[in-house]
């Protein structure tokens, strides 16, 4: 993952967790079942394209639950875009 390396190579201490889709992003935004004990992010890499439920779903669901209001109390919370290929 390059990213992940030049983050490193800058000194720059992060850690990065991965879903392979909409309904696993939910879970994990959400602390669900095997995501129980996730930090809440400050930043989320959200792809337009994703499957079972894509980006803009998951999106209008952040907006509506409490995650934006917990990041609301002193700090803004970040959600960068990508559209990457669809499968198939």
């Amino acid at each position: 993952m390059p990213r992940r390396c030049a983050l490193e190579e800058a000194n720059i201490s992060v850690s990065v967790y991965r879903v392979c889709d909409g309904e696993q992003a939910l879970a994990f935004l959400r602390k669900v079942g095997q995501y129980d004990i996730a930090r809440t992010p400050d930043l989320v890499l959200l792809d337009l394209n994703t499957p079972r439920l894509d980006g803009w779903t998951v999106l209008r669901e952040m907006q509506q639950s409490l995650f934006f209001e917990h990041h609301s109390r002193g700090r803004a919370h970040d959600v960068l875009f990508s559209e990457g290929q669809t499968a198939g």
